[in-house]
């Protein structure tokens, strides 16, 4: 059985020492940090070399321009990235091994419709899964999954 450590906190607060880890799995937390490139060089401090970051983020063109959100509260940050901006965070400490969007969710204009549980319940039964995959793989999912090695130390 393997030993799995959990800790509640604030990350950029906690005081980890030198420990280091096999995996580190971040979800939905990286647009709500104020200094994310500080927060992408802490996670891989805290990761051995060829360690493996998971990471899930929401998704900002979908966020934006296809989901009517109510506004940030106070004290709230939403910094949500692009996959461009996703890429050159992890880059500098990190190997980027896959790249995706998931879960289409939109509730705004034509996306409202092709996002739909009905509109895909019937679109799977005529050319199954290959509509989802498709707008994934163009980035129209609610959420940018990454799977990222730690670099080595140089």
């Amino acid at each position: 059985m393997p030993l799995v450590k959990l800790v509640a906190g604030d990350f950029m607060a906690l005081d980890f020492g030198v420990e280091q880890f096999d995996v580190i799995v971040t979800l939905e937390v990286l647009s709500h940090v104020e200094n994310q490139p500080a927060f992408m060089a802490k996670l891989a401090k805290h990761l051995r070399p060829n360690a493996l970051l998971m990471l899930a983020t929401q998704n900002e063109p979908v966020l934006r321009k296809y989901n009517r959100l109510p506004p940030a509260e106070p004290g709230q940050i939403r910094k949500w990235v692009n996959r461009q901006q996703l890429v050159a965070l992890l880059e500098p400490n990190f190997i980027v091994t896959d790249l995706s969007s998931v879960t289409l969710k939109a509730n705004m204009g034509p996306m409202r419709v092709l996002s739909s549980r009905t509109f895909n319940r019937y679109l799977t039964k005529l050319v199954g899964d290959r509509f989802q995959r498709f707008m994934e793989a163009n980035d129209f999912g609610w959420t940018l999954i990454a799977r990222a090695i730690r670099r080595p130390f140089s």
